[in-house]
C-alpha cells in the first residue's frame, strides 16, 4: 500500500448485457497482453473470463494475474432496474 496515495473516483451507468473486467497489472504489463481483450464484447462474463486466461497463459506470465469479470444482467422481476 502506498500511504498517502490518492485515486480519482468515477461513476457510470452499465446497460443490460455490459461487462465490467478488472484486472491486476500482471495482465496489461505483461509481455504476451498485446490485443488481450480484443473481441470479449460479444461473450458472456464466464466466456471473457476463459479467453483471457487462455490468451494469456499462451506464454509464461511476468508477474502475477488476478482477474474479474461482472456481466449486467437485467432484474427478470423488475426489469433492467
Amino acid at each position: 500500500m502506498v500511504q498517502n496515495a490518492t485515486h480519482d473516483v468515477a461513476t457510470f451507468q452499465l446497460d443490460p448485457g455490459d461487462k465490467l473486467v478488472v484486472c491486476s497489472d500482471g495482465f496489461t504489463d505483461n509481455a504476451h497482453s498485446s490485443g488481450l481483450f480484443d473481441g470479449l464484447g460479444m461473450l458472456t462474463a464466464s466466456g471473457a473470463h476463459r479467453v483471457l486466461l487462455r490468451r494469456l497463459n499462451d506464454g509464461e506470465p511476468d508477474d502475477d494475474v488476478t482477474l474479474l469479470v461482472l456481466e449486467y444482467l437485467p432484474d427478470p422481476v423488475r426489469g433492467t432496474n
